[in-house]
């Protein structure tokens, strides 16, 4: 009987699947104020940097808005002043009349209606301050929205769209297409669907190569963040996120890549010649020789074809002396002799 050598699979394999690199952020920024655009102060490809003004706008009929709430704002401070005069004046009267010697002097209805006046005086003052209190949020609110008439970079980017000239007319209601793109490609993101057979190696945190066809020989490092945690029912697929760095901006977001993934075997399949499997009407089996030179027939459970290879996932250790090429078929425990494989023609290892 001749007998080839076998081998345990490596401890890691490798693992290609296709992604597209997306930015780190990317957000579409509309006009949150109706006017006309003034100034246009960055285009496509321009660098921003966080707060940095990208457009200005011509907002009259907020300005208008907002100068007619400062003016009602200026008359209710204003008649608030009158109606605490006139509380103080009240309170002032209420408490001469009360004091009026001798007592009995005055009567009780004319008191009465000095306390009257005093407390409509009082409310008329509350009334005042709730007013002021109003019209001060409608300046407010009007400031805030004058202030939207500067359209702000929200964070460091490159713009990567514009949808504005100036003198265009901008509606604030976001009906419009968007104003500017802008996109934070320093890192990058590439989502690869793991099939459930390799989830179990995926570890935040490992590394992660990610390659582009038009950059043959180039990979760029990656570090996988974080991963689903759970399996997609549809696709029995673990969606897992990688961060690849891009200071230097050799990666543009939104490329097609290929990621490969360095995954830990949660056990280590035997590889043995294709010519050692046997293909019985009870499954797979391989012909052993054990210690005694007696043949023993394993069942066992297949892994991947490698061609002149397979991969055995269950039912070997390694340590078996494996017969390849039997011309006959002998009974289980029959005694034989070992014949190692020659050298030259024994099967290259999987890599």
């Amino acid at each position: 009987m001749t007998i080839a050598p076998i081998t345990l699979a490596p401890a890691t394999r490798t693992l290609t699947l296709p992604a597209s690199l997306r930015p780190n952020a990317s957000t579409d920024l509309f006009a949150q104020a109706t006017g006309y655009v003034r100034e246009r102060r960055v285009d496509i490809g321009q660098s921003v940097a966080a707060g940095d003004v990208l457009a200005i706008l011509d907002v009259p009929l907020l300005d208008e808005q907002l100068n007619s709430a400062r003016a009602a704002l200026a008359e209710a401070e204003a008649a608030r002043n009158v109606l605490s005069r006139n509380l103080d004046l009240a309170k002032t009267t209420l408490e001469r009349w009360k004091s009026v010697d001798p007592p009995g002097a005055v009567s009780q209805q004319e008191l009465d209606e000095k306390h009257s006046a005093f407390e409509s005086a009082s409310a008329s003052l509350a009334a005042g301050e709730a007013a002021i209190v109003s019209r001060r949020a409608d300046v407010q609110r009007l400031e805030q929205g004058q202030a939207f008439a500067r359209i702000l970079a929200p964070f460091a980017g490159t713009i990567t769209a514009r949808n504005l000239e100036v003198g265009d007319y901008v509606s604030g209601a976001g009906s419009g297409p968007a104003l500017f793109r802008i996109a934070d490609s320093s890192t990058l993101r590439a989502y690869v669907d793991v099939p459930q057979s390799f989830a179990a190696g995926v570890v935040a945190g490992s590394s992660a190569r990610v390659k582009l066809r038009e950059q043959p020989g180039q990979s760029f490092q990656g570090t996988i963040a974080r991963t689903s945690g759970a399996l997609d029912e549809r696709t029995r697929t673990l969606h897992v996120e990688i961060r690849v760095p891009n200071e230097k901006g050799a990666l543009l977001s939104g490329s097609y890549a290929e990621v490969e993934l360095e995954l830990a075997r949660a056990l280590r399949p035997v590889i043995v010649p294709g010519a050692a499997l046997l293909v019985r009407a009870e499954g797979p089996r391989v012909a052993v020789v054990d210690a005694e030179n007696h043949l023993r027939y394993l069942p066992v459970q297949l892994g991947r074809d490698l061609g002149s290879e397979v991969e055995i996932t269950q039912g070997l250790t390694g340590d078996e002396r494996v017969v390849v090429n039997m011309a006959d078929e002998l009974a289980e425990g029959s005694l034989v002799e070992a014949i190692p494989l020659p050298v030259a023609a024994a099967p290259a290892k999987a890599k």
